[in-house]
């Protein structure tokens, strides 16, 4: 959804918050600072390509089991063989079911970032409706945030390489009944200054999450958008829920072993007390030995020090 010329593109749908201006009118800046823009972010969302972020369909959960069997062999993984946000899709999370006659539901959650006080956390889970067996319960599906550009600066996909969030088209997918996905963002809430665009008619809102398919043996188009609100006083991370608490610790950790440049990182330290406090209803036991994981990453790190 990098370019939104809505009249060239009718096919998609319009921004929420107002059509932003062409890329050509952009500063040379933007162009060529592209320190967030690499990972997904945006330097100035008033400008086209910059505003609506897409995130994955489908997820593998591959690195969990690359870093367990590094673990389990009393090695920390090397940093090319983690990959954050399958990590963080490795584990479930209890996310809204959809209402009788849906295919989708959408749960949001926002909270100030543990690792850096000056951004917040945006979690994001999408769970597709209870099918028949394996059986998709919707074709091209596309999913996407849209951020609005009177309360956030910047953002960032955690877990995504510059390819991978390059801000072109979302790559649609089928999806199975029962399919959830989850896709965390660290946003820059934007600070109000004579300089900022003025604010929309929805100016408490963060953004908005959509969702666009094709029912299975149904209608052509369709669509679920849910608002996210902005983040008030009171949004402090420890009263969060446990699945944005523990996603944010499997986000810290595979962000610390990854080797992230991507912002102020987060410390073993903090990872672990997120994790012990987040384990919740845990019915796979993964959250736990996510705990022990730590607990031993801990270990590894010190001997290597030493």
């Amino acid at each position: 959804w990098k370019r939104r010329a809505v009249d060239e593109r009718p096919e998609l749908p319009p921004y929420r918050y107002g059509l932003p201006l062409p890329l050509e009118m952009a500063p040379k800046d933007f162009q060529d600072e592209r320190e967030w823009l690499a990972t997904g972010g945006l330097l100035d969302p008033r400008f086209e390509g910059s505003r609506r972020a897409a995130f994955p369909v489908i997820v593998g959960v591959d690195s969990y089991e690359t870093i367990r069997g590094f673990l389990l062999a009393g090695l920390l993984p090397p940093a090319n063989q983690v990959r954050v946000d399958p990590l963080i899709n490795a584990f479930r999370y209890d996310y809204l079911e959809p209402e009788d006659g849906q295919t989708f539901a959408v749960d949001t959650e926002v909270a100030d970032c543990p690792w850096d006080p000056q951004k917040q956390l945006l979690q994001v889970g999408v769970r597709a409706a209870e099918g028949q067996g394996e059986e998709p319960v919707a074709d091209n599906v596309r999913m996407a945030v849209e951020f609005n550009p009177a309360t956030v600066a910047a953002y960032r996909l955690i877990g995504h390489t510059e390819e991978e969030a390059s801000l072109a088209e979302p790559k649609s997918a089928d999806v199975p009944s029962g399919h959830t996905v989850t896709a965390l963002y660290e946003v820059v809430p934007r600070a109000q200054s004579p300089d900022d665009p003025p604010p929309s008619s929805e100016s408490e809102e963060l953004g908005t999450v959509r969702v666009d398919f094709n029912k299975t043996g149904g209608a052509a188009d369709q669509s679920v958008e849910a608002t996210v609100a902005e983040v008030q006083d009171g949004g402090n991370w420890r009263q969060a829920s446990d699945d944005l608490r523990f996603a944010a610790s499997v986000a810290g950790y595979g962000l610390l072993l990854g080797g992230d440049e991507g912002g102020r990182p987060a410390t073993y330290a903090l990872v672990l007390e997120l994790a012990r406090d987040a384990v919740g209803e845990d019915p796979d036991g993964r959250r736990e030995e996510f705990v022990e994981w730590v607990e031993k990453t801990i270990e590894l790190s010190i001997e290597e020090e030493e």
